[in-house]
């Protein structure tokens, strides 16, 4: 039986995807809790191919997909994208030419078609290299800006950008807020007091250390994704900072109708 790895981000959604995929003679591998953790093992024991979802978090997918492409063990392994809006898919068809894309309903053909991969990206960012780190963070001209226990400089990331207000340790009212944690411990102590000052509609960004940086910590994306979710506050994009840092952006939950 083919063992498979599949990275989902909809916990509901995925055990019946997983479902579909055992009715087609495939074994299993989910690696929606804790995508860190899972890409170890994948590393440890590589399966026959890897499916990743893009129908929620496809910056979540695309981030995933370069690691596996980064890593010696992983680099060839069949890559399918299942799902997706078009126009991101579109985006990770650019980037992953040597995948196989499909929708859910044409999964069984997509693995049978699926080759190894040889593209290797370059870029440490996931891509992003050549969008300036403001554009990835989405901070727009004239917006205001709080940092929280950012590195000295961080300031000069806003430069390009006309207008912009940038605040140290101030959050109330501002539009984007990048806080720097680098344990669980400070992730705790920090956030209840964030979170209460932002507005709906601000974008709240979480950096926590590089698991392949230097900087040693405690705190991983589902450690972060948790904590924040605890709070009414969803996860939406993940982006490269720099060498040692890694951004998650996270948005106030919108209430259900």
């Amino acid at each position: 039986m083919k063992r498979i790895g599949l990275f989902h981000w909809r916990p509901a959604e995925a055990a019946a995807r997983v479902e579909a995929l055992e009715r087609l003679g495939y074994k299993v591998d989910l690696c929606s809790a804790d995508p860190q953790g899972s890409l170890r093992k994948l590393r440890a024991a590589p399966p026959q191919a890897v499916v990743v979802d893009l129908s929620r978090l496809p910056s979540h997918g695309r981030a995933v997909a370069f690691m596996l492409r980064q890593s010696p063990r992983t680099r060839a392994l069949p890559l399918v994208f299942a799902g997706g809006p078009p126009d991101k898919v579109a985006r990770v068809r650019s980037e992953f030419p040597d995948a196989a894309f499909c929708e859910w309903d044409a999964i069984a053909k997509a693995l049978r078609s699926a080759a190894p991969g040889h593209l290797v990206p370059t870029s440490a960012s996931g891509f992003d290299s050549a969008k300036p780190l403001a554009r990835k963070l989405g901070v727009k001209d004239g917006a205001t800006i709080g940092l929280v226990d950012a590195p000295d400089g961080f300031e000069g990331v806003f430069e390009s950008c006309a207008g912009v207000d940038v605040r140290r340790d101030a959050v109330a009212g501002c539009k984007i807020v990048v806080a720097f944690v680098s344990s669980q411990a400070l992730l705790e102590y920090l956030a209840p007091r964030i979170v209460p000052q932002l507005d709906t509609g601000a974008i709240l960004w979480i950096a926590y250390p590089k698991k392949a940086g230097k900087a040693r910590s405690d705190l991983s994306m589902a450690a972060v994704r948790a904590f924040l979710l605890a709070f009414d506050w969803v996860d939406f994009k993940v982006c490269s900072i720099d060498g040692t840092w890694t951004g998650m952006g996270f948005g106030r939950r919108r209430p259900r109708p």
